[in-house]
């Protein structure tokens, strides 16, 4: 029997291991299990839109917030984000494209409609429409 005088510590990794990107080392659980809101994830692309630090720019986004926590592009007008569009035509974001994460926040609409307010940086993870299901 383990002496009482032993506190119960889980062994530390052994130094001696082959050095790996970091990893989690069990298998990585689906997507819905263990949502990480820095991850993006497959079926989305990075859009950053920066704000001049002087004047008063627009973004060229209107989004309506949908009750499973993202928010829908519901027009997209002259602003940063065509010009992201026109720059990034591989990236572009379209009206009914959906932005699930602003700046790292996922699934809380006012959080995400005050960063896109209020932030100077915008990092948001779009995904493009789900084509029709036949």
């Amino acid at each position: 029997a383990p002496s009482p005088m032993q506190p119960a510590v889980p062994p530390a990794p052994s130094p001696m291991q082959p050095a790996m990107p970091p990893q989690p080392p069990s298998v990585p659980l689906p997507a819905e299990a263990a949502p990480s809101p820095e991850k993006i994830r497959p079926e989305e692309f990075l859009v950053t839109l920066e704000r001049p630090l002087e004047g008063k720019v627009k973004l060229g986004l209107n989004v309506k917030p949908a009750k499973t926590g993202h928010l829908n592009v519901t027009s997209v007008s002259d602003g940063l984000l065509r010009e992201w569009n026109s720059a990034h035509p591989e990236h572009e974001v379209k009206v009914g494209y959906t932005i699930m994460a602003v700046n790292g926040t996922r699934g809380d609409t006012t959080m995400m409609l005050e960063q896109i307010r209020s932030a100077r940086v915008l990092i948001m993870y779009v995904k493009p429409e789900a084509p029709a299901q036949h």
